[in-house]
């Protein structure tokens, strides 16, 4: 796995909070920040997505964990929905997903039990510290 995905699987996010999704065609975009008095903000960009599900949600936004795994329900889900809608090698003209490729399921897990998952070809990270 590439250094982004080992530094957020080895990070301790406790105490961080969910703060924002935003979802386009490509990308979905989760924002998080810590609750420490050095404000820090973190960008989670899931590139090229296929799959979200956040279900549950009622009044908690605080973090448990965080962790990008190359295997999981959510894809084989997300892949087997698209297997079903498009056939067994959905056509990629145009696209930008590589439907062979490896696939990563990211889940922030909420300290109510929730969890978020994307599935995605690609995660990428942007951190902002507020001082």
């Amino acid at each position: 796995m590439n250094s982004i995905i080992t530094k957020i699987n080895e990070s301790d996010w406790h105490d961080w909070e969910f703060e924002e999704i935003k979802i386009d065609y490509s990308n979905v975009t989760i924002v998080i920040e810590s609750s420490s008095t050095n404000k820090t903000v973190v960008i989670i960009i899931c590139k090229n997505h296929i799959g979200f599900d956040y279900i549950g949600h009622w009044d908690e936004a605080v973090i448990e964990d965080i962790n990008i795994d190359t295997e999981g329900d959510l894809i084989e889900k997300s892949l087997s929905k698209i297997k079903s809608n498009y056939g067994d090698q959905p056509n990629t003209i145009g696209n930008e997903r590589d439907f062979q490729g490896e696939w990563l399921q990211v889940n922030i897990q909420l300290i109510d039990g929730v969890t978020i998952k994307v599935v995605c070809q690609d995660v990428d990270t942007l951190i902002l510290n507020y001082n």
